[in-house]
């Protein structure tokens, strides 16, 4: 009898091994669905806000001017829109400029952008590009100030020119300096 005592002893306990190795399966598999789950989930809420055109906050009226300069690169182009409450997201804005191949379109300079502006728009600016009818779209909007934002570009090149516009003009009237 004490055989038989140790012999279901031992089958219980095989039993209860047994049991407690498939609950622990089926939690490692529960857990590995999550993380799962929840990956997919992220991948497709980064690239629904690649391929959506959306702002950060449409009725917003603030505009912030935003430097460029020449060799800044996609990052931390990016980074200062995020940094400046223009964007949501810097890693979105990063994806949209690759995938748009943006990347050798940027140009420095000087940029009035708002919360507002979805992130093609701002792609659109900060590349110079036009819209169909040869124009900047967003080039007369006015910040909360007041003042007018120029949305395009305003490299060295464009202020040596209003400077030397502004000064003295030539005899032929032209404003131009000879020594250029």
């Amino acid at each position: 009898m004490a055989a038989k005592k140790k012999n279901n002893s031992y089958k219980t306990e095989l039993r209860l091994k047994t049991s407690l190795f498939y609950a622990i399966q089926i939690l490692v598999d529960i857990i590995i669905l999550l993380i799962l789950v929840k990956g997919f989930s992220m991948a497709y809420g980064f690239s629904y806000s690649v391929f959506n055109d959306s702002a950060k906050n449409p009725a917003s009226t603030e505009y912030k001017v935003i430097t460029i300069l020449d060799g800044d690169s996609t990052s931390k182009i990016s980074e200062k829109l995020e940094k400046e409450g223009i964007i949501d997201n810097k890693y979105v804005m990063m994806a949209k400029i690759k995938v748009g191949s943006y990347g050798s379109k940027i140009k420095s300079g000087q940029y009035g952008l708002s919360p507002s502006m979805t992130y093609n728009e701002i792609i659109k600016i900060i590349t110079n590009e036009q819209d169909d009818d040869g124009k900047n779209k967003d080039k007369d909007k006015v910040n909360t100030t007041g003042k007018e934002v120029t949305a395009t570009s305003t490299d060295a090149a464009e202020k040596e020119t209003e400077s030397v516009s502004e000064g003295e003009s030539n005899p032929d009237g032209s404003g131009e300096d000879d020594n250029e």
